[in-house]
């Protein structure tokens, strides 16, 4: 089962393609200044087929990252897999930002919490809280897709954490941005279970993190939603609109 999948999400631009959980090729990269996902992205798929000697003929489904994250970037994102869906009659399949991250970090312990974080500006994160839950490697989201501040985000980990007597890894832009505050609330609230900060090369989106999630979801037979962008807090100019 080959899947494209794409994930514009943040500032790295990521396209993958997949083959059940066998990563096939991937292409990251962090356009220079000047540079935007729209200009980057149809070349990185055109290199990436080429350099792995296929053709997007052979793809079976097409899954692209719904949100959160830069409204502007999966915009683009979406256009795109939706040309492809459309263009080659596969289906696509929509994957949660904070879900794909979560699987950046598989085969952890069963009392290991997963936490992606995704700066959202205004002293606020993206985020949600995955455990394995002693089901095998892959995280299961045990929170809803959350927008809020770190010292909420610690409370609610805590009830988790605690229960459990489990650690927690941090993980995203939002994580490396606010790993001072995040200790901070472990000493001002006492909290005493471990927790670690995901290395460089594995706290950013992943497109080939997404794709493992699609097949995830095509192999439970869950009946696949249809695609809407989820930005779960409203644009800013539509806040700003509103008086919020």
């Amino acid at each position: 089962m080959n899947i494209l999948s794409i994930d514009t999400s943040g500032k790295t631009a990521s396209c993958a393609v997949t083959n059940g959980h066998l990563t096939v090729g991937e292409f990251n990269i962090c356009p220079k200044a000047g540079y935007t996902h729209s200009e980057v992205l149809l070349p990185m798929i055109d290199g990436m087929f080429l350099n792995m000697g296929m053709d997007i003929g052979e793809m079976d489904y097409i899954a692209c990252v719904n949100g959160p994250g830069s409204f502007t970037g999966l915009r683009i994102g979406a256009s795109l897999a939706i040309g492809f869906s459309t263009g080659l009659s596969i289906p696509l399949v929509p994957v949660s930002t904070l879900d794909a991250m979560a699987y950046n970090i598989i085969g952890s312990d069963a009392d290991t919490y997963i936490v992606p974080m995704m700066d959202a500006r205004r002293s606020q994160i993206y985020t949600a809280i995955y455990h394995t839950k002693g089901c095998g490697p892959f995280p299961v989201r045990v929170t809803d897709y959350l927008a809020l501040s770190v010292s909420e985000l610690m409370h609610e980990l805590g009830s988790y954490v605690n229960s459990t007597k489990g650690r927690a890894i941090f993980t995203g832009d939002g994580a490396s941005e606010y790993m001072g505050l995040i200790g901070e609330e472990m000493i001002n609230n006492n909290y005493e279970w471990g927790h670690v900060f995901a290395p460089q090369n594995g706290n950013r989106q992943r497109a080939a993190s997404a794709g493992v999630y699609a097949y995830q979801v095509i192999k439970s037979g869950t009946q696949v939603q249809p695609f809407a962008l989820s930005y779960i807090r409203k644009p800013q100019a539509q806040r700003e609109l509103e008086g919020s």
